[in-house]
């Protein structure tokens, strides 16, 4: 099997929290370039929503849980279960 690579940015990192929906595009910009450079990241599916003006993003959430009513779906949870079904 390929070995994958998931990169998780903070949402502190790429968004300015002393404003609400700003978005810190040098550091986005950068970030995008730096991870450009290394060959062994797969950015096809990434290239491609970009190109279609959509920013791919992967966050946790409260979801609804039938023995503890609720829990937190968190993005690290997220992650582990998309790669468990590649």
């Amino acid at each position: 099997m390929e070995k994958i690579t998931i990169i998780k940015l903070g949402g502190s990192l790429i968004t300015d929290k002393s404003r609400p929906m700003v978005a810190r595009e040098k550091i986005i910009a950068r970030l995008a370039q730096e991870i450009k450079k290394e060959k062994r990241f797969f950015l096809e599916p990434i290239k491609e929503a970009l190109k279609r003006g959509v920013m791919p993003l992967v966050y946790g959430d409260v979801v609804f849980d039938q023995s503890q009513g609720f829990g937190i779906f968190s993005t690290e949870k997220q992650l582990e279960e998309q790669l468990q079904r590649m």
